[in-house]
């Protein structure tokens, strides 16, 4: 192993550690001396995603209504900074097979229709 492999494995570390503390990447870049662009791009090449808080929130409410097994919507999600991070969420959930869209239903808070999503292993139940 050598050297620059050792630093960025405990940069990463470290890094790691800060986010799991709840630390921003604004103040994580901070701490390092850095620019935040550059502690992403440096995430990136090192083949991290980097959720922010925000997503982070909005994949733990997803996660929930996959374990509790009934159909939901994007408005069961919180809303917060952006309802784009609900849609991305939601598209990597059913990218991964973790849910399926199942149709489409009248929204309740604003005019129009959502879509309807199931966890993907009742509707592997449901097919057998």
């Amino acid at each position: 192993m050598t050297v620059t492999q050792t630093r960025r494995e405990a940069y990463l570390e470290d890094y790691a550690w800060l986010r799991s503390c709840g630390c921003t990447h604004d103040q994580i870049a901070e701490r390092f001396g850095i620019q935040r662009v550059s502690l992403e791009t440096t995430l990136r090449r090192a083949g991290f995603r980097i959720p922010e808080l925000g997503e982070v929130v909005i994949e733990r409410a997803l996660a929930r209504l996959i374990a509790a097994g009934g159909p939901f919507t994007a408005n069961a999600l919180p809303s917060g900074e952006s309802e784009g991070l609900s849609t991305s969420a939601l598209n990597r959930a059913v990218q991964s097979g973790l849910i399926v869209r199942a149709g489409r239903a009248p929204s309740r808070l604003h005019h129009g229709n959502v879509t309807t999503y199931y966890p993907a292993p009742v509707v592997a139940e449901l097919a057998s």
